[in-house]
């Protein structure tokens, strides 16, 4: 049996807690997503994939916020998002920043990959 991919817990705690912050209660969301406060006390943390997909999902339903994904990024970012982040926070430039994005990415999400592709003055990342 294959093994279920897995997302770092630390970006899954935004949305947990702004989906609290539009209104959700914990119940609901544990019901749900399966997922409760306790989920995101272990720094190194790390949930289903699909749990994440359940989180979106009654995010919006809780919420009533279609938008509520763009809400995420108006504060920055918590200062428990990982190793990773700090890499790619303190890239000297952005070409550094995305490369090590790119390097790093799926110890946060074991499913997300990213990818340059260059095209005449343009530069794509997918």
């Amino acid at each position: 049996m294959k093994k279920p991919l897995t997302i770092y817990a630390g970006v899954v705690k935004e949305l947990y807690y702004k989906a609290i912050q539009g209104g959700a209660s914990t119940t609901l969301l544990a019901q749900m997503t399966g997922l409760t406060p306790e989920h995101f006390n272990d720094i190194d943390a790390r949930i289903p994939a699909k749990q994440l997909v359940s989180l979106w999902q009654a995010a919006i339903k809780l919420t009533g916020n279609m938008a509520i994904g763009l809400h995420i990024g108006e504060q920055p970012p918590q200062d428990d998002l990982g190793i990773v982040s700090l890499f790619i926070m303190n890239s000297p430039h952005l070409g550094e920043a995305i490369a090590r994005a790119i390097r790093y990415i799926h110890l946060i999400a074991e499913s997300d990959h990213l990818a340059i592709k260059e095209k005449d003055e343009h530069i794509h990342l997918t």
